[in-house]
């Protein structure tokens, strides 16, 4: 018996021991189990903040909408990931919004029940430009541009863009150019300041971008210059803008650039400086001859000299960029004015680079880029403001006053009589109270010929002394026309000719203003028949005109390109009354009536006109900038704000893992 329950008792504790190790060997299964599904979620998430970092990185340029658009779920391996992303701010990036300073992802990785969740904040610092000092790095773009000067333009806009790449050179020798190595470069200008030391070197280059994408862009240079590159985006709605540009054989180039610049400096003309001057600059006038009978150069080269002028032809914006010298990142332009001899017209600065705070940028040289826009419009050649006319206000007549009557007899009467004129005494003599008092008037006319000879009724009784016949006349306040030599009357237009009163202005007209009869006027007066001039803001149009619209679009600056008259500086049309195709109003009067005039607006009304004028432009700059080259380009159809081109580099990152 003893040993029966000895041995029960062995086998027990044997039982016993035995099902103890086999729940310690099971948990440690579980417990092995566990940790390898932790590490590969913890690599799941590694690889979910991957997947972010990269789509990031393909991007080009950071908004909240690509930082946020990483977010996903999918399985992999044997679990699955979910990515997230939140933008710092939540709105950035983009036109019209704050540069986005950070975007946070976080990465969740799942396998059976572990999870690990990974965070990868990314601090994000924004160019809006490149550059490269030779003294600390090399420029010379022996084999492939290096990533420090190479710009990327990305069209963030729902329409078509064209982009401005203006670079600007600075070397202690001489300038050889600058070649652009992308096949879509549309070359605008190429121009050093000269050939020594300090010279400077200004290329602009404009490529078209779809909307939604992006552009590479780097020049070669030929030796180790110092670089400072910008970029401008211009937008446009609809099918998007265009380059104004060459014709071969009377047809268009596609995307052919055309452009303005001139190796002469000083007063000669020109776009470039090799002194401390800022004025006596000047183009030709590129707006003149129609793209299909001139010939533009199809490649500026260094020192170039751009005889076209249809470089700007039918253009809505133009574009000036600029290269200087510098001694400091706080050097830079403070006005652009073109036109300075006429419409002086101030451009907007779009951008500059580099600027103070940009870390190993070249001190000695900076890029910028300046513009102007204004709605196209060309009238044909029939516009006219004001008129002239062949007409007379009130008359003179021989008139019989019956005594104790209102009645007056009209005979022989020079010009036109109207109900409401006042009558009185024409020269000296006995004259009737009546007639004398100033205030009688004609109430109506009961027989004869219309405002002729007849019978009319006065607003007061003739009592003696005096009633009789005499010589009187009237102060009217008609303008009878009885021929329209030029041009139209129009309500406001004012009144000038012999005998007239100074401030007479037309008050209401007959018909659209260009026929004969009696039109209303402010003050009224008593002049013979003769010759009469009106001069307003009213600008009338006749028969079609190009565009096929048009219609000018309110705030559009106007110039007159053919034909007599003349616009005072910044003259613009008003929106009241709303333009038509035939009629539309200035906010100034002409300085010289218009007659048989050509009327344009878009960058046609920035310049001096004529096959050989010249319009000038100044820059005001810091007085550390003394050379400097530029050019201009025109675009048409930017109907939308220039955008500053930037560019978002990390600034600085941090994993985090957040522990369950």
């Amino acid at each position: 018996m003893v040993t029966a329950v000895v041995m029960l008792f062995l086998i027990g504790t044997v039982v016993f021991a035995l099902s103890q190790m086999l729940n310690v060997s099971s948990g440690n299964v579980v417990d092995g189990q566990r940790q390898g599904d932790s590490t590969a979620a913890f690599f799941l998430a590694e690889s979910g903040l991957d997947k972010g970092r990269a789509a990031l990185a393909l991007a080009g340029s950071q908004t909240n909408a690509v930082c946020t658009g990483v977010a996903s779920s999918y399985a992999l391996g044997r679990g699955n990931v979910t990515l997230v992303g939140v933008s710092t701010p939540a709105t950035c990036g983009g036109s019209g919004n704050p540069a986005c300073t950070n975007c946070s992802l976080t990465a969740v990785g799942t396998v059976g029940v572990a999870t690990r969740t990974l965070t990868y904040d990314i601090g994000l610092t924004s160019l809006n430009g490149a550059s490269c000092d030779a003294s600390v790095g090399n420029c010379t773009n022996a084999s492939a541009p290096p990533a420090t000067w190479k710009l990327n333009l990305r069209n963030t806009y729902a329409t078509p863009a064209i982009a401005l790449f203006s670079l600007a050179t600075r070397r202690q020798g001489n300038n050889t150019g600058a070649n652009c190595t992308n096949a879509a470069c549309k070359l605008e200008w190429n121009i050093n300041s000269q050939n020594g030391i300090n010279s400077v070197g200004s290329m602009g280059n404009a490529v078209p971008i779809p909307s939604g994408a992006s552009y590479d862009i780097y020049q070669t240079l030929s030796g180790n210059y110092n670089v400072a590159e910008v970029g401008a985006l211009f937008p446009g709605s609809g099918s998007g803008p265009s380059l104004t540009g060459r014709y071969s054989s009377g047809n268009p180039v596609p995307g052919g650039a055309a452009y303005w610049n001139d190796d002469q400096s000083g007063g000669t003309g020109g776009t470039i400086a090799k002194a401390n001057s800022t004025s006596g600059f000047f183009t030709n006038d590129g707006t003149w001859t129609d793209p299909a009978t001139d010939t533009c150069t199809t490649t500026p080269a260094p020192g170039t000299h751009q005889a076209c002028t249809s470089w700007c032809y039918g253009g809505d914006t133009l574009v000036f960029g600029f290269a200087g010298s510098s001694t400091s990142l706080a050097d830079g332009l403070t006005a652009v004015n073109f036109d300075t001899g006429g419409q002086n017209l101030a451009l907007t600065q779009v951008t500059k680079f580099p600027n103070a705070g940009i870390t190993g940028a070249p001190t000695n040289v900076y890029s910028e880029v300046w513009y102007a826009r204004n709605p196209d419009y060309l009238s044909n050649a029939t516009a006219s403001s004001g008129g002239v006319v062949t007409g007379s206000i009130g008359a003179i007549f021989t008139a019989t006053l019956t005594n104790g009557t209102a009645t007056m007899t009209v005979t022989s009467p020079a010009g036109v009589l109207h109900v409401g004129d006042l009558v009185s005494c024409n020269g000296s003599g006995n004259c009737p109270a009546v007639l004398s008092s100033g205030t009688t008037s004609i109430q109506a006319q009961t027989s004869g010929t219309t405002g002729g000879a007849g019978t009319y009724t006065l607003s007061a009784n003739c009592v003696n002394p005096n009633c009789g016949t005499r010589s009187d006349k009237t102060s009217s306040s008609k303008l009878d026309v009885t021929a329209v030599g030029s041009g139209y009357l129009s309500v406001g237009d004012a009144i000038t000719g012999t005998g007239v009163t100074a401030g007479t202005t037309v008050s209401s007209i007959v018909g659209a203003g260009n026929v004969t009869g009696a039109y209303v006027i402010s003050t009224p007066q008593n002049v013979a028949s003769t010759t009469l001039t009106a001069a307003g803001n009213t600008i009338h149009v006749t028969g079609a005109s190009v565009p096929a619209s048009g219609i000018p679009a309110s705030g559009t600056l106007v110039s007159v390109r053919l034909g007599t008259g003349t616009f005072a500086a910044q003259t613009k049309v008003l929106a009241s009354p709303a333009p038509t195709a035939t009629v539309f109003k200035v906010d100034t009067t002409p300085s010289a009536r218009l007659a048989n005039a050509t009327i344009c607006g878009g960058t046609c009304a920035f310049f001096q006109h004529g096959a050989t004028a010249t319009t000038s432009y100044s820059v005001t700059k810091s007085a550390n900038t003394g050379y400097w080259g530029s050019g201009f380009l025109c675009l048409k159809g930017v109907d939308i704000t220039p955008q500053v081109v930037i560019s978002t580099s990390t600034a600085g990152n941090r994993w985090t893992e957040v522990v369950n």
